[in-house]
C-alpha cells in the first residue's frame, strides 16, 4: 500500500496561520429573517437574532437556537457557519446566502458518520430559494460548473502559509507539492538531474481529491472538498471538509474548515479564513499525470 503522505494544506500551517488573512466578522444580517424554500422539500426559517445568534428550523416548528458566524463577500452574497450544539455526530452547517438573486445553497457536514472513518467529514449540499414577501420565487439555481477547470490558484492564508489549487477538472482538485524548476537552455547535466529528481518526489507525493464546484454567478464561485484520499488509506487521519466562496475576478475567497485536528488528540475544529490569491497557470506536468488514486 502507497504510503499515505502527510496533509499539505495543513502539515506546515497551524489553525492560526489559516485564520491571519480572516477579514472582521460581519453582523450585517442581525435582525433580518429569511423563509429558505430547499429542494429536499423541506422550507425552513432562518432568523438572525443578533449578530452572533441565530434561530432556526422547519416553518412551523420549534426553532433550534444556535451561534453562528459571517463573513461578507459583497453587499449581496454572504457567507454562514454554524455547528449544531448537542448533537451526535457533529454536524456543521454552511449557507452561500446570494441576495442578488434570490438563491441558496446549503452544505450540511457531519463528522463520525461512518465508523471505519471516525474523523472523515461527510456531506450533502442542497440548493433552494429565498421567498421574498410579495415576489415569486426564483425557479433558477445555482448550479455545477466546469468553469474553473484547468485553472491554478496560488493562494496566500498568511504571511508564512500559502497553496496552490490546481483544478484539474470539475470534480478533482490537485495540490502540487512545491513548482516545477525552470531550467535554462544550457542547464549541466546535473541541474537536469536534479530536475528529474525533484519532479519524482512531487509525483511520488500527489496529493488529490474529490471537490465541487458551484457557480452562483460570473465570477462568483462556491467550492470545495473533503480530504478523504489519505483518509480512506489511514483512518487515523483526518478527512477534514474545506468550503469556500471565492470572487475570481478580485482572486478572493472566505471559506470554512469544518475538522478534527489530528495533531492534538483529534480536537475539534471549526473556524473561518479568507485569502488573496493569483492565478498561476504556467503549464505543470504533475496536473496531468495519472491519478494514483483513481481510473483517470
Amino acid at each position: 500500500m502507497r504510503k499515505p503522505y502527510p496533509n499539505p494544506f495543513l502539515a506546515e500551517a497551524s489553525w492560526n496561520e489559516l485564520e491571519q488573512y480572516r477579514e472582521p466578522l460581519c453582523y450585517d444580517l442581525a435582525g433580518r429573517c429569511f423563509q429558505l424554500v430547499m429542494d429536499n422539500g423541506v422550507t425552513y426559517a432562518l432568523q438572525f437574532v443578533s449578530g452572533e445568534m441565530l434561530a432556526w428550523g422547519e416553518r412551523g416548528g420549534a426553532l433550534r437556537w444556535d451561534e453562528y458566524e459571517c463573513l461578507k463577500l459583497d453587499d449581496e452574497t454572504y457567507f454562514v457557519n454554524w455547528e449544531v450544539t448537542g448533537v451526535q455526530p457533529r454536524t456543521c452547517i454552511t449557507l452561500a446566502l446570494d441576495l442578488r438573486a434570490d438563491l441558496i445553497t446549503a452544505l450540511h457536514a457531519k463528522i463520525g458518520a461512518i465508523a471505519k472513518y471516525p474523523y472523515l467529514v461527510t456531506q450533502e449540499i442542497i440548493f433552494g430559494a429565498i421567498k421574498q414577501p410579495g415576489k415569486p420565487l426564483n425557479p433558477m439555481r445555482h448550479g455545477y460548473t466546469a468553469d474553473l477547470a484547468g485553472r491554478n490558484i496560488f493562494w496566500r492564508y498568511s504571511s508564512n502559509f500559502g497553496i496552490t489549487h490546481a483544478f484539474v477538472s470539475e470534480h478533482y482538485l490537485r495540490v502540487p507539492i512545491g513548482q516545477p524548476p525552470e531550467l535554462p537552455f544550457d542547464a549541466t547535466e546535473e541541474e537536469r538531474a536534479e530536475r528529474d529528481a525533484e519532479f519524482a518526489q512531487r509525483k511520488a507525493h500527489l496529493f488529490e481529491i474529490p471537490a465541487f464546484f458551484i457557480k452562483l454567478r460570473e465570477d462568483v464561485y462556491f467550492f470545495g472538498f473533503i480530504e478523504e484520499t489519505e483518509c480512506r488509506l489511514d483512518p487515523t487521519l483526518c478527512g477534514n471538509s474545506l468550503i469556500m466562496v471565492a470572487d475570481m475576478n478580485r482572486v478572493h475567497d472566505i471559506g470554512r474548515c469544518f475538522a478534527s485536528d489530528y495533531r492534538n488528540h483529534y480536537a475539534p475544529q471549526n473556524f473561518l479564513f479568507s485569502a488573496f490569491g493569483a492565478f498561476h497557470d504556467t503549464p505543470d506536468p504533475i496536473d496531468t499525470m495519472p491519478s494514483p488514486y483513481r481510473i483517470f
